[in-house]
């Protein structure tokens, strides 16, 4: 206990100086000073102290904001300024450098530009590109478009779509040879694959602007890295394709020879740290022995020199020095993954798996440092400040010295896993999940234990991209493509059904529920692959490939934007959400805040009225005292439970409650700005969290063991009960108690153990008592007692009766709410006496008969 103690209380010092500004970049000029820039909230440069950040004193003339700092090669640290957010469409004005303590105006323009920027710095120039075509050089205090790249010169997204100039391009990168070249590529994982790209390699001699669009030796995609390792050689990350050496003489390539198979597929980044170069590449999901990370991705290699032979032309060779770097997936856009090499080893920043420490010289195993230590997920900067301490940051947060968490030691709970597919929670609160594509089974989880049924040999599982239950209790596996296969499984008969192709699948479901009762199923959760059905025979989805499907009785139906709009700049618009069949049987589909009805005159229309219906899910309302400003997320679970995170914790607030999920020594995934997507609640009542960024999720069980509600009966009167309370598992722990007699309303929450059940009506009735812990679990197997009470009811009632005359008026209005809990038998009774009350008497016959007139409609009981 004393380790724990201490171990807690250094995790709790270290974690006090952690700096929590809202920082969303962070960048190190060449002089040591550290800079960070805030461009929400107003926009502010600030600069690092080594415990906090502070305002730095420079600002433009006018109303501008920083909204970009980017270090460039020689140290410098670039600012681009503007009025409004990153995100406004007059985009920067400025751009100015700062070094030390010193600043300056570089340049100022008036062209409109969108995000992302890229800055670069020559031996002879400071360039910017953007979302866009432009290729600006700054000359004489001003910025100037130099060049723009034309629509042939860039890969187009879909093959089969005609080019539109419009569509956003992927931002240019740059770098300069030996020669002073310099080399113009765009990098597809800056803003995604559907973006356009420059094919090959942009190159300017200082004169002449030659665009090379291919290699010979080099496949002709998208670049996801270009670096110049040495003079007169670039190596070339290629999309799907590989690793290759472009020859920058002979303008001829030679692709790597793959260490392992797939090994360099995938390329994400390259980079050189002290003097090495390290590459990070997509790689099979892995699992590490011992470790409930259950899905590992993505492989560090650190390239060898060697001797070039005939055998080997490359002089060298890569070798992986870290398998599954990253948790759960690798293909965020521009992921950081920042490097940095100090004396004693190699700092490895990851995708959602936080920190790796790799000694130099040693042959021990890499140091993991995740939110398992109270550290937070994917680090956008290492940084070694003048004093040796280590700085890392990520939006929101900045850890001061990265090293005391070495000493920390990591925990296994709360268990995390993830899955392919997904988690999904059916009508029985069951959770279902595949927990890898090669064991080819869908787990069900009743509670106690995981029951597997394994997929048919057939169903191709490289089709897989979700699961999800219908309305009939059946689980779908979902493919990402209308035109891939669809598994269907009965748990209840254990049977599969499998279809070649999502037409088929959503078709079978009018054969077999017949079109009364297709029209009542409800299948997927979302925007894409969420059929609706029609009595009249009729079905209606999304693609993901953006087209609208309709089966009309008889044949399919599909079209996209521009076939219901009429719309020339098809980028936007957007899909709402899933088609409809409004009251009227008409279908509808919701584009951009418009509904387009397709008519009886087979056309489409605009509704010029009001929406008809199927609104998007509102945002659920904070519980009192949460100031939805300082929420960074919000679900509701299927109990109706608030979950939302704040102030790096997570709340449950339920039954009038709102507890905060973790104590202050207890590692959980959110200590930083992690997204809480949903909660699912199992058959034990153990809450699963679902949370991460949006292109990946990871599932956390709520520490939490559901109470034990034990209770004590002793009769005091003829119809008067006293009950002790207790849940003995929870000891001094924080815990609340709820309960009710029959199929009344439950209690709300109390902490007394001792509750008067009095006025009991005549016969035998049920109490029911339930405990919740101090993480709002709530014990699903209430305790129970029956109340026993041998009175007539002619007795009951003039007890009843009695107690509203008497001289105590506390005793009268205990009186009015007994009578209001059975209104049904209270009525005739109240209304009956009223005939022979006195004025007094009759005032209060009065008010119980409007205080169970006031009440509202009874709703269905849960537990």
């Amino acid at each position: 206990m004393l380790a724990v103690a201490t171990a807690t209380s250094k995790l709790a010092r270290i974690n006090e100086a952690i700096a929590r500004t809202h920082i969303e970049a962070v960048q190190q000029d060449s002089t040591g000073e550290i800079w960070g820039l805030q461009s929400s909230k107003g926009g502010t440069l600030f600069k690092w102290n080594g415990s906090k950040w502070n305002p730095y004193p420079f600002k433009p003339a006018g109303k501008l904001y920083p909204l970009e700092i980017q270090r460039v090669s020689d140290g410098s640290i670039l600012c681009l300024w503007g009025a409004g957010s990153v995100y406004d469409s007059k985009g920067p004005s400025l751009l100015t450098e700062h070094q030390g303590n010193t600043s300056s105006v570089l340049a100022t323009w008036q062209d409109r530009m969108f995000p992302p920027y890229r800055l670069f710095r020559t031996q002879r120039a400071t360039w910017l590109t953007t979302t866009g075509t432009k290729i600006y050089r700054v000359e004489n205090g001003e910025l100037r478009s130099v060049y723009t790249v034309e629509p042939e010169q860039l890969h187009v997204a879909v093959p089969e779509e005609p080019l539109i100039p419009t569509v956003e391009k992927n931002s240019l990168e740059a770098l300069e040879d030996g020669k002073g070249h310099i080399w113009f590529w765009s990098n597809e994982l800056t803003r995604g694959y559907n973006y356009l790209s420059l094919r090959g390699l942009l190159e300017y001699d200082g004169d002449n602007w030659i665009h090379h669009p291919n290699f010979p030796g080099v496949e002709d995609k998208p670049y996801t890295s270009v670096v110049a390792p040495r003079d007169g050689t670039f190596w070339l990350g290629v999309g799907d394709a590989g690793l290759f050496e472009l020859n920058t003489q002979t303008l001829t390539g030679k692709r790597f020879t793959d260490p392992e198979k797939y090994a360099f597929e995938d390329v994400q980044t390259i980079q050189q740290v002290g003097g090495v170069w390290y590459l990070v590449a997509d790689s099979p999901l892995y699992h590490a022995p011992n470790d409930d990370y259950s899905q590992r991705q993505s492989d560090l290699w650190r390239w060898q020199d060697s001797p070039s032979t005939p055998a080997s032309p490359t002089r060298g060779h890569f070798e992986r020095i870290l398998r599954g770097l990253d948790y759960g997936g690798s293909f965020s856009q521009r992921a950081n993954r920042p490097l940095l090499a100090t004396k004693s080893g190699l700092w490895i920043g990851s995708m959602n798996g936080g920190v790796w420490w790799m000694p130099f010289g040693q042959p021990r195993p890499a140091v993991h440092i995740d939110w398992r230590r109270q550290f937070f997920y994917s680090p956008s900067t290492l940084l070694l400040q003048r004093d040796g301490r280590l700085l890392a940051s990520q939006i929101g947060i900045t850890t001061p010295d990265l090293r005391p968490y070495l000493n920390i030691p990591a925990t296994q709970t709360p268990q995390t896993f993830h899955v392919y597919g997904g988690v999904t929670e059916d009508r029985n609160h069951h959770l279902w999940r595949i927990p890898n594509l090669s064991q080819r089974v869908v787990e069900e989880w009743d509670g106690s234990r995981w029951r597997s049924y394994p997929i048919p040999a057939t169903y191709p599982i490289e089709d897989l991209f979700y699961i999800s239950p219908d309305t009939r209790g059946r689980i779908w596996l979902f493919p990402d493509s209308d035109t891939k296969a669809v598994a269907l499984l009965d748990p209840t008969k254990g049977t599969w059904q499998l279809f070649p192709d999502f037409l088929q699948a959503t078709q079978s479901q009018l054969k077999l529920f017949g079109y009364e009762g297709a029209s009542r199923l409800k299948i997927g959760d979302g925007k894409y692959l969420t059929p609706r059905f029609s009595s009249t025979k009729r079905i209606a989805f999304l693609s993901p490939d953006e087209k609208l499907f309709l089966f009309d009785g008889q044949k399919w139906h599909n079209w996209k934007f521009v076939a219901i709009t009429n719309a020339t700049l098809w980028e936007n618009y957007h899909w709402d959400q899933a088609p409809y069949f409004n009251p009227a049987g008409v279908l509808c589909i919701d584009i951009s805040n418009d509904t387009w009805e397709w008519t009886s005159a087979e056309k489409w229309t605009k509704h010029e009225t009001t929406r008809h219906q199927f609104s998007p899910p509102l945002t659920p309302i904070p519980p009192p005292g949460h100031d939805e400003d300082s929420i960074h997320s919000i679900v509701r679970d299927s109990s109706g439970a608030i979950w939302m995170t704040k102030d790096q914790q997570l709340w449950r607030a339920a039954w009038g409650l709102c507890e905060p999920i973790f104590t202050p020594d207890t590692p959980h995934p959110f200590q930083s700005t992690n997204t809480l997507k949903a909660v699912l609640i199992a058959p034990d009542s153990i809450p699963l969290l679902a949370a991460g960024p949006n292109w990946f999720t990871e599932y956390t069980w709520v520490p939490s063991t559901p109470p034990d509600t034990k209770i004590s009966v002793t009769q005091q009167d003829k119809n008067s009960f006293r009950v002790r309370l207790s849940a003995p598992p929870l000891g001094k722990e924080k815990h609340w108690f709820r309960w009710r007699l029959d199929e009344e309303e439950w209690s709300k929450p109390q902490t007394e153990q001792t509750i008067l059940v009095d006025f009991v009506p005549p016969g035998n009735h049920r109490l029911q008592v339930a405990a919740i812990n101090a993480q709002l679990c709530l014990d699903t197997s209430p305790a129970t007692a029956t109340l026993r009470v041998n009175l007539t009811e002619h007795q009951y009632w003039n007890d009843l009766l009695y107690l509203l005359k008497s001289p105590d008026f506390r005793q009268r209005e205990k009186a009015v709410k007994v009578f209001s809990r059975r209104p049904m038998k209270s009525l005739p009774i109240l209304w009956a006496a009223r005939k022979t009350a006195d004025p007094d008497f009759l005032w209060w016959i009065d008010a119980c008969i409007e205080e169970i007139k006031s009440q509202p409609k009874p709703k269905p009981k849960r537990a």
